[in-house]
């Protein structure tokens, strides 16, 4: 494996895989999926230009962590692979804030527009006639009254 022989102060040892090895990273594995997230306070990657202490923290993020799931096509032994996750990582911590910020200015339009479109609609209808209004409620005790049903109503009062 590439990194385990460029590695000249032997940080990286190759191990085989065996069934024991397995076994002991799948519960490790399990163990970690079980913690929670690291608190985003003590993740320092607010600001790209800070350049301090982003990559040191920027794993610590569970989503940022698990960003590159798989089909990524490096080798074994390689840092093709750590490159690519530190990369996608990096992107996703780096993004996500902006998606966050770009879907509540969304949820915000979303919300005058519905509150617009109310408003439209209730323009049309005379609300002064309220003995219709009691009227078509009363009738609808049972079933769902719609604005469509409200203002066909006193559009009749309105036309006779």
């Amino acid at each position: 494996m590439e990194c385990v022989d460029v590695c000249s102060d032997k940080a990286l040892v190759a191990a085989p895989q065996t069934p024991e090895a397995i076994a002991t990273m799948r519960t490790q594995w399990h163990a970690w999926l079980n913690l929670p997230t690291t608190q985003p306070d003590f993740i320092r990657i607010d600001d790209l230009n800070e350049k301090v202490g982003a990559l040191d923290t920027l794993l610590l993020d569970k989503s940022n962590y698990q960003s590159l799931i798989c089909g990524d096509g490096s080798c074994m032994g390689c840092g093709e692979k750590t490159i690519i996750h530190l990369f996608t990582s990096t992107v996703t911590a780096l993004m996500q804030p902006r998606v966050k910020t770009h879907i509540q200015h969304l949820d915000d339009l979303i919300t005058k527009l519905e509150a617009h479109i109310r408003l439209q609609l209730a323009k049309g209808v005379d609300i002064s006639n309220t003995a219709a209004i009691v009227e078509t409620v009363d009738k609808h005790q049972d079933t769902d009254l719609s604005l469509a049903d409200l203002s066909a109503r006193l559009d009749q009062d309105r036309k006779a």
